[in-house]
């Protein structure tokens, strides 16, 4: 049986309104809501800054683009060095204490510790893992207060461990119209400012954002190089100086930038370490010397071709066998490569570079240490590391003619690598004064514009069918 409802349950004037509290707590919880998705949204979880979305959201509201220069507005870029993070990543617990200790330092610093009376400038966010962007007025914050706290030690397990960042600044409207451009200039800045080893005060100078302003152009057009042959080869000769014969050439990498004219691998190499962009980059070079090597031998001249290898390449554990596939696809037997590194290429990871260098002698290749006596190697990893060439850096070839030291430095290591059993080569040999002091010395090889300036292909096969050499 169907119960029909009383009347007053159908008419709406007998339902019961809604009262003022009810009102109140339902606009209370569309706010909660609120708050719960912006957090959600906008907020990173682990440090409770202002995550990648957040920050873009935010810095478009609080900061008016100013193009003349008007404004005072600075954004402060700070990104932990990839040597750290690379080793803190091996440490899960040691990496999260020591983002939320950075975190923390940043907030509170933007908060108005060094602020003063700019309390509203409280705007910091994660841009990376370890990457981080505060916006802040130049005139109110103390640039050389924020580096001195940022970089202070912390504790790690009872262990003070000092934090190497990068640290930068943007201009917004000067250094780009959008948030995303000002965040990408302030770490070009703050690579500048690391390279060259100066304070952060130093970011307020018109000439150091020029400077990241070009780096910007060469990072934004390296992928585009690399896929439309912008790059060249230069080949620069090396004598053998038993024989006066050239035994070998040394492979240089150019670049020919549409806007900004010959770029040498001194700006751009850097450059495509931080972007990602090393391995492309290093096979492309080893590709296209093995290429040009091949072209040597068919035309009857018996080289050996030397080429760069960047630490970042060490750090892959297949990079031995990719040289040895490109020697494969190029015709070429391994001891006709000889893989250059440097002594950071070494300190950075030893462990990956000897198992590589080790894989490449086994293999036929020879192994050469460039610009010895620049860096940080020490008698033991002269010891350890798979050699069979070191370069005397040109720095201490210059004077060796006239200075005392250098010539004791240089016979030296000359005296030292022939204990170890390693070949010696000279760079930088300019003048017939350097290449006699070396001869006397007992230098093995030598290379430098006194033989010869870097060439292109066709070029180095015309100078080679004048000079002295063995023939294939």
């Amino acid at each position: 049986m169907t119960v029909k409802p009383e009347q007053n349950e159908l008419d709406p004037a007998a339902l019961t309104a809604p009262t003022a509290a009810m009102v109140k707590q339902l606009e209370a919880e569309k706010r909660d809501l609120q708050v719960a998705r912006n957090r959600a949204l906008f907020i990173d979880q682990d440090s409770g800054l202002l995550n990648r979305r957040g920050l873009a959201q935010a810095l478009k509201m609080r900061a008016p683009l100013d193009p003349t220069g008007g404004s005072t507005l600075a954004l402060i870029s700070v990104q932990l060095s990839r040597e750290q993070l690379h080793n803190l990543s091996a440490d899960p617990a040691t990496h999260h204490h020591v983002m939320n200790q950075l975190s923390q330092r940043l907030g509170r610093l933007c908060g108005g510790e060094l602020i003063g009376a700019w309390s509203d400038s409280l705007l910091v966010g994660i841009t990376g893992g370890f990457d981080w962007a505060a916006l802040t007025d130049e005139h109110h914050v103390r640039l050389d207060a924020i580096e001195h706290a940022l970089t202070d030690s912390i504790d790690v397990r009872g262990v003070r461990m000092r934090p190497q960042l990068r640290i930068g600044l943007a201009r917004p409207g000067l250094d780009g119209q959008l948030p995303g451009q000002w965040v990408s200039h302030a770490q070009s800045v703050a690579l500048n400012l690391a390279q060259q080893q100066l304070p952060l005060t130093e970011a307020l100078k018109d000439s150091l954002h020029a400077t990241a302003k070009r780096r910007k152009l060469i990072e934004t057009g390296l992928a585009r190089a690399l896929e439309q042959n912008e790059l060249t080869l230069m080949f620069q000769p090396v004598q053998d100086c038993a024989t006066g014969s050239i035994c070998s050439v040394e492979a240089l990498v150019r670049w020919s930038h549409p806007d900004l004219g010959l770029i040498y691998p001194v700006e751009f190499v850097n450059t495509a370490e931080d972007s990602g962009l090393t391995e492309a980059l290093g096979q492309w070079v080893l590709q296209h010397s093995l290429s040009a090597l091949r072209s040597l031998h068919e035309a009857g001249f018996a080289l050996r071709c030397s080429v760069n290898c960047s630490p970042r390449q060490f750090d892959n554990p297949l990079f031995a066998e990719h040289c040895l596939s490109s020697l494969s696809v190029a015709g070429l037997r391994a001891g006709w490569l000889e893989v250059e590194v440097t002594e950071s290429s070494a300190l950075g990871n030893a462990a990956a570079t000897i198992l590589s260098l080790q894989r490449l002698r086994e293999a036929g290749c020879s192994v050469a240490m460039d610009d010895f006596g620049t860096g940080y190697a020490t008698l033991n990893y002269l010891k350890n590391l798979p050699m069979d060439v070191l370069k005397v850096d040109r720095s201490f070839v210059t004077d060796i003619a006239h200075n005392p030291h250098s010539q004791k430095i240089v016979q030296a290591i000359i005296d030292l690598a022939h204990a170890l059993g390693l070949t010696v080569q000279a760079e930088g040999v300019e003048s017939t004064e350097q290449m006699d002091a070396l001869l006397a010395m007992g230098c093995d090889r030598m290379q430098g514009y006194l033989l010869s300036r870097p060439l292109p292909l066709q070029a180095l096969l015309d100078w080679l069918a004048d000079q002295p050499m063995r023939k294939a």
